[in-house]
């Protein structure tokens, strides 16, 4: 990480210069910052490229990048500068501050090698061709670091899902089971009440009808008595 000693935001850049075995074509370069706004840590807001065959002079129009400011999220991420194809064997890299701290964990190119002995000159031609534009301004795709225990909550939490819906579908078996057997309950007693019912009135009329037939009458001791 580098701290701004400078007066101001911005203030003198960051210089990293990097030397390769080879001459080589520079497609990108890809930086992993931190963006931890809160504490005085953000991500660069702009850099420069420089690139170079002896490694003395950095002749050529440097690529050029910034960064828009994110003030939202505090997650490290991915930086990608493209380099458009610039040739060199040394590389100069500039940041520029956007607040206090600039931490830079993990710095990588992705370049090919150059076949055949190209000198400072053809090197300068080749830069300088169609590299008059600057890039526009770019925020980056956030890669979330968690901590350990984030990460197993994380990796956790997919499986509570499907776990949290089989409870409520057995939940709701349960129930409609329980509905059915209380129908089916009911139901039963309502049957039984009306059979109970049917089988009492009929022994009752039964009763009656058998009193009445066991009566008889002798007619002819009812005509003397009347006369």
């Amino acid at each position: 990480g580098w701290n701004n000693d400078s007066s101001g935001i911005g203030g003198n850049p960051v210089e990293i210069i990097f030397e390769f075995d080879q001459v080589r074509n520079f497609s990108a370069l890809y930086l992993h910052t931190n963006n931890y706004y809160s504490k005085g840590v953000q991500v660069f807001s702009h850099a420069k490229v420089y690139f170079s065959i002896g490694g003395r002079h950095f002749s050529g129009e440097p690529v050029h990048f910034s960064y828009m400011p994110d003030l939202i999220m505090e997650h490290a991420r991915n930086v990608t500068i493209k380099l458009h194809q610039r040739v060199g064997r040394f590389l100069k890299l500039e940041l520029y501050f956007a607040a206090r701290w600039i931490l830079i964990s993990e710095l990588s190119f992705d370049s090919m090698i150059v076949a055949g002995n190209l000198t400072e000159e053809e090197v300068e031609q080749s830069n300088t061709i169609d590299q008059t534009k600057e890039d526009p301004p770019q925020r980056d795709e956030v890669h979330t670091t968690q901590a350990k225990d984030q990460e197993r909550k994380a990796g956790y939490s997919p499986k509570q899902e499907p776990e949290s819906r089989q409870l409520i579908g057995l939940v709701i078996v349960m129930l409609l089971a329980v509905i059915l057997l209380l129908v089916a309950a009911i139901t039963f007693i309502i049957v039984r009440s009306r059979k109970i019912k049917a089988a009492s009135t009929q022994s009752g009329l039964g009763g009656s009808f058998g009193t009445e037939k066991g009566v008889t009458i002798n007619m002819k001791e009812l005509q003397m008595r009347v006369n």
